[in-house]
């Protein structure tokens, strides 16, 4: 009558803030079965899971290489979009400089024009 005892991901619990993947904790659970027959479960504390920032469990062990691909790729895409808020920051730059000059044009012409 062989006992045999499984440890295996039970739940995930992924955290988004303000849309961003801000972090996620896995929890596991220990199944000891005697001939097939369950004896026990019992869940273990939860932990931290590595999603790109090398700190907690390692998330290829819980996911599909596709799925963890698609969570550790949010930190390639932060970037992008951290390049693209300071690109849009120096155009609105641009723009509001434009606005004025425009603005300083007009006062020139006006006064031209009522002179």
């Amino acid at each position: 009558m062989p006992i045999t005892t499984v440890k295996r991901p039970y739940e995930m619990l992924v955290r988004w803030k303000d849309g961003v993947l801000a972090g996620a904790h896995v929890g596991f659970e220990v199944t000891t079965s005697e001939d097939g027959a369950v004896l026990s479960t019992t869940p273990l504390p939860v932990m931290a899971v590595d999603i790109g920032q090398g700190v907690g469990f390692p998330l290829a062990d819980i996911l599909e290489q596709v799925q963890v691909d698609a969570i550790t790729g949010k930190d390639a895409a932060d970037a992008k979009c951290a390049v693209a808020e300071a690109d849009c920051a120096r155009h609105l730059a641009t723009i509001k400089t434009l606005e004025e000059k425009v603005a300083e044009l007009e006062a020139l012409v006006a006064s031209a024009t009522t002179a």
